[in-house]
This record gives C-alpha cells, sequence and structure tokens, in this order.
C-alpha cells in the first residue's frame, strides 16, 4: 500500500535570520551576497535558481524562473 503525505506535514520551520529594518544591510548588494553565501553552504541544487519579477508601465507583473550567471 502507497503511504500519502498530509499536506500539514510538508511544513518546514524556516529558521533562518528574520529580515528586518535593523538587521538588514545598508547596501543592497552587500545583502545580497551575504543571502547567496548563506545559500552556498546549504548545499542545495541550484542556489543560483531564482524568481525575477518585473512590472510594465501599465503596471503589469511578470515573473519568470532564472539562473543567476557570473
Amino acid at each position: 500500500m502507497q503511504s500519502r503525505k498530509s499536506i500539514q506535514n510538508l511544513r518546514r520551520e524556516y529558521k533562518l535570520n528574520k529580515l528586518s529594518e535593523e538587521t538588514v544591510l545598508k547596501n543592497p548588494f552587500s545583502q545580497f551576497q551575504k543571502w547567496f553565501n548563506e545559500l552556498l553552504n546549504l548545499d542545495l541544487i541550484e542556489p543560483n535558481a531564482m524568481i525575477l519579477a518585473t512590472a510594465d508601465n501599465n503596471a503589469k507583473a511578470s515573473a519568470r524562473v532564472v539562473l543567476l550567471k557570473g
């Protein structure tokens, strides 16, 4: 018999640092580098995969998955 996972059991506890005005770095590039370095230490399959969201002049939003390349 195949066991089924409950949706409630798929919930993960996220225990990384919280984002707040007191802890965020003033330089957004430095903040991104800090986050990216944390991801590299998590042994993820593709830590450079991310969602890029933009909006056009009519406020129509668009989002796509991209891979950050050097």
